[in-house]
């Protein structure tokens, strides 16, 4: 049997506390970025917190897709680029997590390199120091490896997890426990019960294969 994977669950009240956070480290470095640009889908919402907290209302968006690479890594390019020009701008790239540090790595070149801008920085709430790209800024750097459970997706990554669990309970009180128990993670109920729901949906219709 596999081992459990560690797991932390962030509420809206604690990303929001690491969101300006991350924004009043950025200010107390001297960086006053002219531009905000998040990196869908994860770092929309820290983004706008940022932007929103530093008083800088040019928010952007860039999107990147991942896929599987020739050697087998994962590797990632830019699927819907900057929707305005940022050519000698400041600019400040946010997301939510920085894991492997393939997306960050692309999403920073892809901004020099195409925008054009006069200074790029990189900020995210958390940073896995295992990650081969390191950001500017981060609210948190861990130093253990877990899969962070962040409110905007709480519901895709506990079906992705439920997807990995040998024997899963049947019920949302137990599986909840369970998640306790296990993976270390305390997870709201109403939460498990709808990815529990969906989870099952998409097992049914064959788009997950339990374990």
């Amino acid at each position: 049997m596999p081992a459990p994977i560690p797991c932390e669950y962030i509420s809206w009240n604690a990303a929001n506390a690491l969101a300006r956070k991350l924004a009043d480290t950025v200010c107390a470095s001297g960086f006053d970025p002219e531009i905000v640009v998040g990196v869908a889908r994860g770092g929309w919402p820290p983004a706008r917190i940022v932007s929103d907290w530093l008083g800088r209302p040019r928010l952007l968006s860039i999107r990147l897709e991942h896929y599987q690479g020739i050697d087998h890594g994962v590797e990632a390019a830019v699927r819907h680029g900057l929707p305005e020009n940022v050519a000698g701008k400041r600019v400040l790239i946010v997301d939510d997590v920085n894991d492997t540090g393939v997306t960050l790595s692309v999403a920073k070149a892809y901004v020099q390199n195409e925008g054009a801008p006069a200074e790029v920085r990189v900020g995210v709430l958390h940073h896995k120091i295992t990650a081969k790209f390191k950001p500017d800024y981060a609210a948190t750097r861990m130093r253990t490896w877990r899969w962070v459970f962040y409110p905007w997706s709480v519901i895709e990554s506990l079906v992705s997890l439920f997807g990995k669990i040998e024997n899963l309970p049947g019920t949302p009180e137990a599986v909840r426990r369970r998640l306790q128990e296990e993976n270390r993670i305390s997870v709201p109920l109403a939460e498990i019960r709808q990815a529990l729901a969906m989870f099952r949906e998409m097992r049914g219709l064959g788009e997950i294969h339990p374990r």
